[in-house]
């Protein structure tokens, strides 16, 4: 997977799924957002640690709204993207074991942003 500024977003493919990692690429990861609205972002940073990872809907504000001039969603926090939030447990299980017990139990709802 390829997660540098200015190169594709990464893909992962598994089950005939596809996943994206953004780090230091906010107009694919904006285009993403565009192209998923039903999809879910997993926040963790830039380099993915146990001791930040929160799943949300790509219609959640928290990570889908204009930001202030200056500033960047994929810089400072990396961003998982999927359209299935059990592929980004499946994904996120190798490298941080508590990732999959967070996701495991989150069942989507109309609206809800998992923040």
């Amino acid at each position: 997977m390829q997660s540098r500024a200015g190169a594709t977003p990464g893909r992962a493919t598994r089950m005939g799924s596809v996943m994206d990692r953004f780090v230091d690429d906010d107009a694919g990861y904006l285009a993403w957002l565009e192209a998923h609205p039903k999809g879910y972002v997993l926040n963790t940073f830039p380099h993915m640690s146990s001791s930040f990872l929160v799943l949300h809907r790509t219609t959640c504000g928290t990570v889908n709204r204009p930001l202030a001039k200056g500033r960047e969603w994929t810089h400072l926090y990396g961003k998982a993207c999927s359209d299935d939030h059990a592929e980004l447990a499946e994904w996120g299980l190798p490298r941080a074991r508590q990732i999959r017990a967070r996701l495991r139990n989150v069942r989507p709802t109309r609206g809800a942003c998992y923040g």
